[in-house]
């Protein structure tokens, strides 16, 4: 059975991967990076000073950004060549390099958006919309204060 597992999981990532990326080698990224850099330089609004000390740092982070991507890129590639000449030990390292990185996305993504999803439908739902001290109808809240000053005197 794991015999079959194995490759039938990786066959079924690559089959998913693939078209991917194919779409990745024909994206122009100088002009992707150019565009986004145009988009922040829109939408951010800087002054001078602040503007000579984004811009290098942003420029730095975006190089390290795309030799990572490249990397990315240039293993799933290997990686898509390579499935028929794959030793079980690559086959499984691939694997749980998968696994785990999905682990960890969805621990990431699930501690950030749980939260969010809790307050938008809270908002959606009217749900506490009132103080539940509001909601008390005022002869209450009178009677309420009375007893207290009389639990003082």
């Amino acid at each position: 059975m794991k015999a079959i597992a194995i490759p039938l999981t990786l066959l079924i990532g690559l089959v998913f991967s693939l078209p991917a990326l194919q779409a990745m080698s024909e994206i122009d990224i100088n002009k992707f990076y150019t565009e986004k850099k145009a988009l922040v330089k829109e939408t951010v609004p800087l002054t001078e000073k602040e503007r000579q000390a984004f811009w290098p740092l942003y420029d730095d982070y975006m190089k390290g950004f795309a030799i990572r991507i490249n990397q990315r890129i240039e293993y799933e590639r290997g990686f898509a060549k390579n499935t028929e000449t794959m030793t079980e030990e690559q086959a499984r390292e691939a694997i749980g390099v998968a696994v785990v990185g999905g682990m960890i996305a969805a621990t990431v993504m699930s501690l950030l958006f749980t939260p969010v999803f809790f307050v938008v439908m809270q908002k959606l739902s009217g749900f506490r919309k009132k103080n539940p001290e509001e909601e008390k109808p005022a002869k209450e809240k009178a009677d309420v204060k009375q007893a207290l000053r009389g639990m003082h005197l």
